[in-house]
């Protein structure tokens, strides 16, 4: 039985060999950890698909939907209360074709911070939802969720190098797709096609990676989406304005280093600002008063044409603001984002 422990941050292997004899009931054993909130359970064998699970628990209840034919009926946990962290479970009549590698994984909750991030789109517009995971490791699966779906029920879900669509909502079926498919340098962010009221709300992405052979970890990232009835005006007003501590504006085909503006710690930074906008933006109103983080932009040409990004980093919190606001040239002149 190979044991696999994983969480926020956290992850443990163990190694155990158990024989049995045909008709016997195995008891395989896993040891999660005495204190933390247990997301899910899920027990693998090595030579299942990757889809496929001898056991899948997940918001107190076993998900039958997910468990290889082979397994239903025959699975159950050795402590259901799951007391003191235990994630043993009992096959049941055991034939030869049971004998492999078993692995127990387990996600939880501990103490971590996570970062939610706000974005707001219009009917019909594509929405990005940012998420970005580690630079170096091997990524396990990504999984975006969204808080009023069933817990079985996904937007998005990666694993071995394709997407389950079988996990995926009728609602976001043939809608969704990465930003880069190629994943580079940790990015998971997705792109929502075609919004409408229905998909504002809260999602997250969950990244499950693996940092060497014997540890894995687990992310997490919080976007809460807006999408506002076409015509209606997207707000760029920031309520907690007072304690903005980095205010970007950029555009998403730049390098991450370079800005259209870059605003921290009450100052403008130029030296962060890409070359075609140095001396041609501003901020529409300098103390931000009232939480107005507009931007003017000048001498506007045809190649400043397309879409803007603004991102707010607070002082006192860990969440994020964003907004992307599509620019139009239609005659020459100023033209404020």
């Amino acid at each position: 039985v190979g044991l696999l422990i994983s969480g926020f941050f956290f992850f443990l292997l163990v190694q155990d060999e158990k024989e049995v004899e045909v008709g016997e009931d195995a008891t395989l054993d896993c040891q999660g950890p005495h204190e933390g909130n247990i997301l899910w359970v899920a027990w693998t064998k090595s030579d299942l698909k990757a889809d496929d699970y001898v056991f899948f628990f997940r918001e107190d209840r076993l998900y039958k939907t997910y468990q290889h034919e082979l397994f239903k009926g025959r699975v159950e946990l050795e402590d259901p209360n799951m007391k003191s962290g235990k994630m043993s479970i009992i096959l049941h009549n055991i034939t030869v074709n049971d004998a492999g590698t078993y692995e127990c994984h387990i996600s939880y909750e501990t103490d971590h911070i996570n970062t939610t991030v706000h974005t707001n789109f219009s009917v019909g517009e594509d929405a990005t939802l940012d998420c970005q995971g580690p630079h170096e490791g091997n990524i396990l699966r990504v999984a975006w969720t969204k808080s009023d779906l069933k817990a079985d029920d996904y937007v998005f879900f990666f694993r071995e190098d394709r997407l389950y669509k079988t996990y995926q909502h009728e609602l976001f079926k043939g809608r969704v797709e990465l930003e880069d498919p190629n994943m580079k340098n940790g990015k998971m962010s997705i792109i929502l096609q075609n919004t409408t009221v229905n998909d504002t709300g809260t999602y997250e992405c969950h990244i499950s990676y693996e940092t060497d052979h014997s540890q894995r970890s687990e992310m997490k990232q919080e976007t809460k989406l807006k999408v506002t009835p076409a015509g209606e005006v997207k707000p760029r007003v920031c309520p907690l304005y007072q304690f903005i501590a980095v205010l970007e504006w950029r555009r998403p085909e730049f390098e991450s280093n370079k800005y259209v503006f870059f605003f921290r710690n009450g100052r403008s930074y130029e030296n962060d600002q890409h070359e075609s906008f140095k001396g041609r933006v501003e901020l529409k109103e300098p103390t931000m008063k009232d939480g107005d983080i507009s931007v003017t932009l000048k001498n506007l040409s045809i190649s400043d044409a397309g879409t803007y990004q603004c991102r707010i980093l607070f002082s006192k919190s860990t969440d994020e603001l964003k907004c992307f606001i599509k620019l139009n040239i239609t005659a020459s002149g100023e033209s404020a984002c």
